[in-house]
C-alpha cells in the first residue's frame, strides 16, 4: 500500500473502509485565495508611475 500509493479497501459486514496514504501538500497548495485583497485593476499597477515616491 505505501509502496504503490494505492488505497486499501477493507469490507466488513457490508461496509467499506478505505485506508490511503496521506500525501503531504506543499506550502503554496495550502494558501487560500484572497480575491478582495487587491482593490482595483491589477494591470494598473504595471503602468503606475512611482518616480515621485522614490527618493535616492
Amino acid at each position: 500500500m505505501l509502496a504503490t500509493g494505492e488505497p486499501l479497501v477493507i469490507e466488513r459486514r457490508g461496509r467499506h473502509l478505505q485506508i490511503a496514504p496521506v500525501v503531504p501538500r506543499g506550502k503554496l497548495a495550502r494558501l487560500s485565495p484572497h480575491a478582495a485583497y487587491l482593490e482595483g485593476d491589477p494591470d494598473a499597477l504595471i503602468h503606475a508611475d512611482w518616480s515621485c515616491e522614490w527618493k535616492p
